[in-house]
């Protein structure tokens, strides 16, 4: 990634992504000319920092320097520089930023890179607080119409560090990370995605701040007064992100391990830009989940299944699938179908079992509250890997950052083995509704209750006779 110093604007928004400081630098004219890294007329680019050797040479620059005491690296460096140092630890847009022009010409460009590094890190932290902090005014926004629509039990309760958790995962679940959004803005969005994930996953003591093991946030919150919390999260929030930017900073060590990386010398440098869409997904996902967990609702999924298919195969069904399209969103009448697994997922209510869940489901999605892959392949993945009723977890392993279990449903799979009338699913128990109904002359076991959903063998039997 590379860009002419004529356009660039240090840390500015580009194709509507990230925020500048108020000082950032804004050259008004550009050129094409190919990238030096000795020459920073030309711009700068990502390659430049193990280009120039910049780790060997930041090192030596400090060995060889007494900084003031309590400076810690970032503002010695500034400091020493001829830059003002104000407070580049603190999560404040306003407080580190400085127009750089000066130093295309009268410094090294060792010490132009550097100072480069300082601010674009700073306006990273920066960026990610703000758009945690607009995913939670998102959030808040929706929650009174998720909890009036999935009307869940009124002592229905979320785990606070969660909430927490999901608002500064925003990246994995903007448009772009989740291949919603096409185009420019999509690829910028997955490539400030991949950055922080590094960041996060590689870079010593930015995890252990960001995403602590343990914290005093663990508490309940009800559903109902959550939306008071989302509205003063903006501590809990700087908690977490506060301390990860200082030690970036402060500390020529990791700042280092942040500069090795890349990204933040290159151009546009990267920033999360806090008017993205759907930003709050991850919370709202959650969110829809434990609505519906607490109202009784769980997932169902059949596995190498396509209703649409079914239901225009010729097989003779016990009754109509009403399955002769998918809409955009893959939902065709209960389902929604998965063409990459090629399974068919649904909901059952243990409370009201002959329900058709396919309001809620266009609900969901046209309210913006999730999708139907976060909703069923998160819970999906949970529950296949023993993880249910574990609570939201953060998968690092092997350099990735991944919430799972995001979706707090419960997930049944149909047994489509068993043709027979005393087995329903294969990871579940049977539902209370499941088998023998009860007509006017009491039950009748050729009279067989199943799900709205159930895409089972019993559908190509004859006996017992299927109610849906």
């Amino acid at each position: 990634m590379r860009a002419s110093v004529a356009v660039l604007a240090l840390l500015a928004a580009s194709a509507g992504v990230g925020a500048a400081p108020t000082a950032a630098w804004r050259p008004q004219t550009r050129t094409t000319a190919p990238i030096d890294c000795r020459n920073t007329k030309t711009g700068t680019d990502a390659s430049c920092w193990t280009t120039l050797n910049m780790t060997s040479w930041l090192n030596d620059w400090f060995k060889t320097h007494t900084c003031r005491e309590g400076d810690g690296f970032a503002h010695c460096f500034l400091r020493a520089n001829g830059m003002p140092v104000t407070d580049c630890y603190d999560l404040n847009v306003q407080s580190c930023g400085s127009d750089i022009t000066n130093h295309i010409d009268q410094s090294t460009p060792e010490v132009f890179y550097v100072l480069y590094n300082i601010y674009a890190i700073n306006n990273f932290y920066n960026t990610w607080y703000a758009a945690a902090v607009a995913a939670a005014g998102q959030a808040s926004g929706k929650i009174d119409a998720i909890v009036q629509t999935l009307n869940p039990v009124s002592k229905a309760n979320v785990d606070l560090n969660i909430v927490l958790t999901a608002l500064l995962a925003v990246l994995n679940f903007a448009p772009g990370a989740i291949g919603i959004a096409i185009g420019d803005m999509a690829k910028t969005i997955q490539h400030v995605a991949s950055v922080a994930s590094t960041v996060i996953t590689t870079i010593p003591g930015v995890l252990k701040f960001v995403f602590p093991p343990t914290t005093v946030d663990s508490q309940r919150v009800e559903i109902g007064n959550l939306k008071t919390q989302l509205d003063h999260l903006e501590t809990y929030l700087s908690g977490r992100l506060g301390p990860a930017l200082n030690i970036s900073l402060y500390d020529i060590t990791v700042f280092t391990s942040l500069a090795e990386l890349g990204a933040f010398s290159a151009y546009p440098a990267p920033a999360i830009d806090k008017s993205t869409a759907n930003l709050d997904q991850a919370l709202t996902t959650y969110l829809v989940s434990t609505c519906l967990q607490s109202n009784g609702w769980f997932g169902t999924v059949a596995r190498d299944s396509n209703p649409q298919q079914m239901a225009s195969n010729g097989s003779n069904h016990q009754y109509d699938l009403d399955c002769s399209s998918y809409d955009g969103d893959g939902i065709c009448n209960m389902w929604w179908y998965d063409q990459q697994q090629n399974n068919a997922y649904s909901l059952v209510s243990n409370k009201s079992f002959r329900d058709n869940p396919h309001d809620n489901l266009r609900t969901i999605i046209d309210q913006g509250w999730s999708t139907m892959p976060q909703l069923f392949n998160s819970a999906r993945q949970c529950n296949d890997d023993g993880d249910y009723n574990k609570g939201v977890r953060l998968n690092t392993d092997q350099g990735t950052f991944e919430l799972q279990c995001i979706s707090q449903l419960k997930m049944c799979t149909y047994d489509k083995r068993c043709v027979s009338d005393d087995c329903e699913y294969v990871d579940c128990d049977t539902d209370d509704g499941w088998g023998g109904a009860y007509n006017e002359d009491g039950l009748d076991m050729h009279v067989f209750s199943v799900p709205p959903g159930y895409l089972g063998p019993l559908l190509l039997q004859s006996d017992p006779t299927l109610v849906h």
